[in-house]
């Protein structure tokens, strides 16, 4: 029984892993490191710098809007595992239920240009009781908007949220 010498044409694994640590082949070249995004006390949001945020309660409204419009026109409902979770997740954390009140709230922001559209659905999502909460979980709101201002928009934001207007 005669085994066969393995063939001459293929590399040697070895010597090409060998030949990288010597540093005669030429490593590719790595991409640069995007900036980090980042919504500390600056804002780094990168390509989502100028884009509209959504909060969850508009996001609610929304598939609600396009669910009852599918209905009628007379397609199926069609609910996927996540959509379904979707859907219990945008009930959940809504803190506006109609309509009304987001308009109402997206009129309260209209006020208050220099707040980024990140800032503002943050708010809208958060819905911070005071000025201090406010300013330690949305840090970029501290040279942007004075305590009296947003004092001011964040008691605005509750009386739209319980609807007292």
């Amino acid at each position: 029984m005669s085994t066969t010498p393995p063939p001459t044409d293929l590399p040697n694994p070895n010597a090409i892993r060998d030949s990288k640590k010597a540093g005669w082949l030429p490593e590719r070249a790595k991409p640069p490191v995007p900036p980090e995004d980042e919504a500390g006390t600056t804002l780094h949001l990168g390509a989502f710098t100028s884009t509209p945020a959504l909060s969850i309660s508009a996001a609610k409204i929304l598939l609600n809007l396009m669910a009852a419009k599918r209905k009628k026109a007379g397609h199926k409902e069609v609910h996927t595992e996540i959509t379904q979770k979707m859907l219990v997740y945008v009930d959940n954390f809504a803190r506006f239920r109609v309509v009304q009140q987001v308009h109402l709230l997206e009129t309260a922001f209209e006020v208050y240009p220099q707040l980024e559209q990140f800032e503002k659905g943050q708010l809208a999502n958060l819905v911070p009781h005071d000025v201090e909460e406010a300013k330690m979980l949305i840090p970029s709101l501290v040279d942007k908007i004075g305590d009296e201002d947003l004092e001011e928009l964040l008691n605005e934001i509750e009386v739209i949220r319980t609807g007292d207007t």
